[in-house]
C-alpha cells in the first residue's frame, strides 16, 4: 500500500499559542493559590513572592489572553471567528479559510 500522509493543521498557530498560555497560566494560578491558601507558607516574604511574582502576573496574562481570543472571535471570519462555533456553518467556514 502506497499511502501518502499529509499534515493538516486544524487550528492556526495563534490559537494553539493562546491555548497553551491559558493552560499554563491556569496551572500556575491553581498551584500558587493552593500553596498560599494551604497554610504551609508561614514566611510572609515567600507568601508575598508567590503573590506578586507568580500569582498576580499569571492572572493578568490570562486576562490578556482571553481578551485577545475574544477580539479574534469577533473580528475574524475564518476558523478563528464565531461562525466556526456554529455547527450548520462549519462547511462554509472551511471553504472560506
Amino acid at each position: 500500500m502506497n499511502e501518502e500522509i499529509h499534515k493538516v493543521e486544524v487550528w492556526p498557530p495563534i490559537i494553539r499559542l493562546l491555548h497553551l498560555l491559558m493552560a499554563a497560566t491556569v496551572s500556575i494560578l491553581l498551584l500558587t493559590g493552593l500553596l498560599m491558601n494551604s497554610g504551609m507558607i508561614l514566611n510572609d516574604v515567600l507568601y508575598q513572592h508567590l503573590l506578586t511574582v507568580w500569582h498576580l502576573p499569571s492572572g493578568h496574562v490570562l486576562l490578556a489572553v482571553i481578551i485577545v481570543r475574544l477580539v479574534l472571535l469577533i473580528v475574524r471570519r475564518d476558523v478563528l471567528g464565531w461562525r466556526a462555533l456554529m455547527l450548520g456553518n462549519i462547511g462554509d467556514v472551511i471553504k472560506v479559510a
